[in-house]
């Protein structure tokens, strides 16, 4: 049922019959108003690094290796990274017989299709993969999306590390991979078939360290941040631990890696950081899901670390308000951290609430007094800090919308912010808002992601319907 993969019918020097796997992380796309923000593929690095055990894998980050290639695709919408047309070029340089590809971010959806599709067309014998968030959480309603197209063969399902070698395995023997958890595949027939995801890895210790090697650090500079200036030349995301407990409405954290909170130990914990260094990365960007969530003894070995390596190093990941605490700041002070986020979300604690978030904050007053004693401490603490506030959830209202630019003020002027970012809630597929179809009085129909996979970001709103004909000085897009 599978196309046969070229490793098995042509010779190789050496007689090596392993695989060739082509990994690759596609264009982007961003609004008028938004910057090119590029991360590090920290997943798909991962993966590489398993799959490099059996099997010849290269990496192409189009997105980081385009940045500054970037076109008009419709009215205030750019495309930006390699053009497809180069992705094709390296696939035929290295003749793969499985293409990866990541796609964490709905909005990018449409970018990765269009890739995908070139791939089919281009070469038909390869089989493709995709993995991240979005293509996880959405598995079903792509592949019938692609039932026609067929250009996406199967999807890995949530943390994939575990799932890939026996379905590359699979693949190479030319067998369906019936007995493989974790993935969604279309059969001979058409027929879409999904084996539910089991378990996340308990220890992660047993996954290798991502294929760091694979990046070029020059490709990677400071205009890319999604985190403010950086202080460092390069920077590099890091996650340490998996899983975050609070499992906030409008997230799909917690649906995709647990609710259980998993890291690394000390001792991989320093590998990790000192690899990183060797490698020739300047600045470490902490992207963990709620580092305050951490066991305290593990927060402090992963601050040690980072401040025994001597690079700069901020907080991207967030810190939940509740959590912060003066010893924390002077933990992450100390250890030379420079900067922090800090996600206040809404200036309405019932919203919160309604979305299973800041539970333990009664109501909108202690929330402000709760704001002002962390942004204290961290600015007595010399760490900077950024916020941002989100709109658009159910039951708002253009009241609702002037609170959250007047929480935005507060927290830049009084409180000292470098500032705020407003980001749209969004139905994001795998979190528990997702195919809210009233209170977006959409239909079924036009929220298919065939329909406007680019409208999926949070700088981009499906408005709810009762914000719609808001006057315009109080429903400005937010930027």
């Amino acid at each position: 049922m599978w196309r046969r993969p070229l490793s098995l019918v042509e010779s190789r020097e050496g007689g090596n019959n392993s695989m060739r796997i082509l990994l690759v992380r596609p264009a982007q796309i961003r609004w008028r108003e938004e910057a090119r923000r590029v991360g590090t593929p920290t997943g798909l690095l991962s993966i590489a690094s398993v799959l490099q055990k059996y099997h010849d894998v290269e990496f192409v980050d189009a997105a980081a290796e385009g940045y500054r290639i970037e076109s008009e695709v419709k009215p205030d919408l750019f495309r930006f990274g390699l053009p497809d047309a180069e992705v094709l070029a390296r696939l035929d340089s290295f003749k793969p017989d499985v293409v990866g590809v990541t796609d964490s971010f709905t909005a990018y959806w449409g970018t990765t299709y269009d890739l995908l599709k070139s791939i089919r067309r281009h070469a038909p014998h390869v089989v493709t993969i995709a993995g991240g968030h979005h293509v996880s959480e959405a598995a079903e309603d792509i592949l019938r999306l692609d039932s026609e197209t067929r250009c996406l063969d199967i999807i890995v399902l949530k943390e994939g590390e575990a799932s890939i070698v026996p379905l590359m395995r699979s693949i190479e023997e030319r067998r369906a991979p019936v007995d493989v958890p974790g993935i969604a595949w279309r059969g001979p027939g058409g027929e879409i078939h999904v084996q539910p995801f089991r378990t996340w890895i308990p220890n992660l210790d047993d996954i290798p360290d991502p294929a760091w090697h694979l990046m070029r650090t020059s490709v990677y500079c400071k205009e890319m941040s999604h985190h403010g200036p950086p202080r460092g030349s390069n920077f590099l995301d890091m996650l340490f631990s998996r899983g975050c407990p609070t499992g906030c409405h409008y997230c799909t954290s917690t649906s995709y890696w647990g609710k259980r909170v998993r890291y690394f130990s000390e001792e991989r914990v320093r590998h990790q950081v000192e690899t990183v260094r060797a490698l020739g990365w300047k600045e470490i960007v902490v992207e963990d899901d709620n580092f305050l969530a951490l066991p305290r003894h593990v927060q402090r070995y992963i601050c040690r670390a980072l401040k025994d390596s001597g690079l700069h190093w901020c907080n991207d990941g967030g810190l939940y308000l509740p959590l912060v605490t003066e010893a924390s700041v002077e933990m992450l002070a100390e250890s030379g951290c420079y900067r922090v986020f800090l996600p206040l979300e809404h200036p309405r604690v019932g919203v919160m609430h309604r979305n299973h978030k800041y539970l333990q904050i009664p109501n909108d007053a202690a929330f402000r007094t709760l704001i002002r004693r962390v942004t204290r401490m961290l600015r007595s603490a010399g760490i900077e800090f950024y916020c941002s506030v989100m709109v658009g959830f159910e039951g708002e209202t253009c009241e609702a919308l002037c609170d959250a630019v007047a929480l935005a003020e507060f927290v830049n002027d009084e409180c000292g912010a470098m500032g705020t970012a407003f980001h749209w809630v969004q139905q994001f597929p795998g979190t528990q808002l997702a195919g809210n179809f009233k209170l977006w009085q959409i239909s079924p129909e036009m929220y298919s992601l065939s329909k406007m996979p680019s409208r999926w970001d949070v700088f981009s709103s499906l408005v709810p319907a009762r914000l719609r004909h808001a006057p315009s000085h109080q429903h400005s897009r937010p930027t």
